[in-house]
């Protein structure tokens, strides 16, 4: 194994770390070091500009090879690009009402499976066919507010979770007809108020654990193997996470 240090000349710490038996050993504090450099910022131009929504864009995601880019929009419609050429490969009504926060292309699945949560708490699956049009859309769950974001297992491509404001994180399998859809989790404060949550992902590696935040001060992990189905009426107190973390200047405030 070699030995070498950044020295701040990035040329010459690029060249090294390329030839190191171990090229990933300083690939961390590399990228650390070199990227908020002018010289690696001034670099940075536009390379695309993608012009074809009719309001706000809230939400793009790369297909698995990278080769594709789904956006979605306050006009209810979700596009995806060839985005190297700037061009649509096909824009179709997403089947919400309101907003669209999220669209992901579901792993595996030859970039034809798109799942989207939006204002309107809905969470929709989109086959599209090889060519891109679309084939068929439908619910698969559903929150009783917002429905912000999608976590995805990397390896795939049935099973993902959804969280909203209404506090519900839900887990839903696409391999049944109707997709299998269970509330596992309703997140609560210590006086059992809901907390509305705003961000979702799953651990790549380890997928039994995921990561939740909200309207609260926490960063909160938990762990699949240890919820259990729970009804919306539920009143039950929150199952404590596995692990809590929060910023030091707001620990006197929890």
């Amino acid at each position: 194994m070699c030995d070498y240090h950044l020295d701040g000349h990035y040329l010459r710490d690029l060249y090294s770390r390329q030839l190191c038996a171990d090229p990933a050993r300083l690939s961390y504090a590399f990228t650390q070091r070199m990227y908020p450099l002018n010289s690696f910022v001034q670099r940075l131009t536009l390379e695309r500009k993608l012009e074809g929504h009719e309001g706000c864009v809230n939400c793009i995601n790369f297909s698995p090879d990278g080769g594709l880019l789904a956006s979605g929009s306050d006009d209810l419609k979700v596009i995806v690009w060839d985005w190297s050429r700037g061009t649509p490969v096909t824009s179709f009504d997403s089947g919400h009402v309101a907003n669209v926060f999220q669209a992901k292309f579901m792993p595996y699945t030859g970039n034809c499976v798109l799942v989207t949560a939006a204002r309107d708490g809905q969470i929709i699956c989109t086959v599209l066919s090889s060519s891109g049009s679309m084939m068929s859309t439908k619910r698969v769950a559903h929150h009783n507010d917002s429905a912000h974001k999608l976590a995805l297992e990397p390896d795939s491509p049935h099973v993902f979770l959804s969280c909203g404001e209404d506090g519900g994180v839900m887990e839903v399998d696409l391999r049944e007809d109707p997709p299998k859809r269970k509330r596992i989790l309703i997140c609560r404060s210590p006086k059992n108020t809901r907390i509305a949550l705003y961000s979702i992902f799953i651990d790549p590696s380890n997928y039994n654990y995921f990561a939740i935040s909200g309207r609260e001060q926490f960063a909160r992990i938990y762990d699949r193997r240890m919820l259990s189905e729970v009804t919306d009426n539920s009143s039950q107190s929150c199952p404590e996470p596995v692990k809590k973390y929060c910023p030091h200047h707001l620990v006197c405030v929890a």
